[in-house]
């Protein structure tokens, strides 16, 4: 009986698994099988690899087309840096420099002027100047330019031997007036006079050199009052609060024709001048001693002159260019027939490279003549 329960138990339990399993079967066929995402697939280019390492490739910056020096100037401004106030000599040479130089370059060129310092303050300001050809100096090139250094005035801040020179021209020796009311004809009336009272510019340079040369060649009975500049001195001397002066022969010639001074006695020079052919040069009425000699050279060197000059370091295209341009403008009929007006004894111009020439001589005087110069200039200041 029992046997039979148990039969009869285990039938019925596996027929509730079929029913079971049944049910669930259509539930499992419904559900889809799970997939896995796909990765998606980057190329990486690899790099060429040669002998010394992988190439890498560069864009190079095109090269600029390099600027000529004549196209430079036809689009720039060049500023003359005139060591004088206007009116003068000085002033006159840059503004006519000026006039001509759009005609041989087609650029254009403007004057400042910067007379501080008795012209220092503007030889200072164009040698520092940025180097690129645009400022440009002038000024009395042995008097003030070379003058300066040499004898080592406390403000200069500038090496003449490094200036880029350009050119100059209306080279002119100077010459001993004295006023139209004096009674002085000759040198040997002056080496009677007692007292003598000379006008100078400055207490350095070639007016200050060549009154006091006069001074000790002759032996003299007089001192130097400095103060006067070109522009009034010949109406001191009209007036009689100075005797005369020792001045560059275009500032006397002017004077003589406004009825200021006399025509000059002496020329502070080793030869007669063309400006004034009838006035007797030192040599011929004394004798120099070897020293004498000296000083009278040095002072000669260093003699007025318009002298232009640029910063050191300008490329030498420029140079060359700037060079060029003066050399033709100096040769153009009417810049001459112009510059007669003001330097009425004209004398050919010397180029850049010459006038270098000249300033390393100058600089590199004997130590014991430089010396001798200041000291005699220095006897006579009053």
């Amino acid at each position: 009986m029992k046997k039979k329960r148990l039969t009869a138990l285990s039938g019925s339990i596996c027929l509730i698994l079929i029913l079971t399993a049944m049910l669930l079967m259509p539930a499992c066929a419904k559900a889809p099988a799970p997939t896995s995402t796909p990765i998606p697939t980057v190329t990486v280019p690899a790099p060429t690899v040669t002998a010394l390492g992988p190439t890498v490739t560069v864009t190079a910056t095109p090269t600029p087309t390099p600027v000529s020096a004549a196209d430079f100037y036809r689009t720039h401004t060049v500023t003359i840096v005139a060591n004088s106030t206007a009116g003068g000599g000085t002033d006159y040479g840059a503004r006519l420099l000026a006039a001509y130089w759009n005609g041989v370059t087609g650029g254009t060129m403007i004057v400042k002027n910067e007379p501080g310092g008795i012209g220092l303050v503007a030889i200072n300001q164009v040698y520092s100047a940025k180097p690129d050809g645009l400022t440009i100096g002038t000024g009395e090139l042995g008097s003030h330019v070379v003058g300066y250094a040499l004898f080592g005035n406390p403000g200069i801040q500038y090496d003449p031997k490094k200036l880029t020179y350009i050119g100059h021209f209306a080279a002119q020796p100077t010459v001993l007036s004295v006023g139209i009311n004096q009674p002085y004809q000759s040198m040997d009336d002056l080496k009677q006079a007692k007292g003598l009272i000379f006008g100078i510019s400055g207490t350095e340079g070639i007016i200050a050199s060549g009154t006091a040369m006069v001074l000790e060649f002759f032996g003299l009975d007089g001192k130097m009052v400095a103060g006067y500049r070109g522009a009034d001195i010949g109406l001191a001397a009209a007036k009689g609060e100075i005797t005369g002066y020792v001045y560059s022969a275009s500032i006397v010639k002017k004077d003589i024709e406004k009825g200021f001074v006399k025509p000059p006695i002496l020329s502070t020079s080793l030869e007669k001048t063309l400006w004034f052919p009838d006035t007797p040069a030192i040599p011929e009425l004394i004798k120099l001693s070897p020293e004498q000699e000296a000083l009278l050279k040095l002072h000669v060197a260093l003699s007025t002159a318009k002298g232009f000059f640029a910063p050191p370091g300008i490329p030498e295209d420029r140079v060359k260019f700037l060079q060029d341009a003066f050399i033709k403008i100096a040769g153009i009929d009417g810049f001459v027939t112009q510059a007669k007006l003001q330097f009425p004894v004209w004398v050919p111009v010397d180029p850049g490279p010459k006038v270098a020439e000249m300033v390393n001589a100058v600089m590199n005087s004997p130590k014991e003549v430089v010396a001798k110069y200041s000291e005699v200039i220095k006897k006579y200041l009053k």
